[in-house]
């Protein structure tokens, strides 16, 4: 009497392992919605050219390679995260070079420097602002990751 229940055991195993396959390629193809991460209030724009409005105006972007650029408002902590991500041909050392320079003229207080072969960072803070700088090899090329917090009052 046991052989009716076993295509109701396969059945079950079935549907456990579709079930199982399905949340998985959900999960790998949902979109992240930059705004769901808190329970505060936050605005985001991205722009698909240029630097985000308000950006270091004469920081050493390549504007031309951009691949990211977006603004994240916390209007309640009034601050602003903008984020810029471009890839260039440069080399590491090269970009370190230009950034470490750029932190310094600009007046900058460089409060982290780690450079290995996997990547360049630097976390530099400017009266209540900070800067961020993270060099890393992408595909034969260097990508760049810029984010800028402006605190305000």
């Amino acid at each position: 009497m046991e052989h009716p229940k076993k295509p109701i055991v396969y059945l079950a195993i079935a549907g456990v392992i579709i079930i199982g396959a399905s949340l998985a390629y959900w999960y790998q193809h949902k979109t992240i919605d930059p705004k769901k991460f808190s329970s505060e209030t936050i605005e985001y724009s991205r722009d698909t050219k240029g630097l985000p409005q308000g950006f270091l105006s004469n920081i050493p972007v390549e504007v031309e390679n951009i691949t990211t650029s977006e603004t994240l408002l916390y209007p309640e902590r009034k601050a602003t995260v903008m984020n810029v991500t471009y890839q260039s041909s440069k080399q590491q050392e090269e970009l370190s070079s230009i950034y470490a320079s750029y932190l310094k003229n600009e007046g900058y207080t460089i409060t982290t420097s780690s450079k290995t072969a996997e990547k360049t960072v630097y976390a530099a803070t400017k009266d209540k602002n900070e800067l961020n700088v993270t060099i890393s090899p992408q595909s034969g090329r260097m990508g760049i990751l810029l984010s800028y917090v402006v605190r305000g009052e």
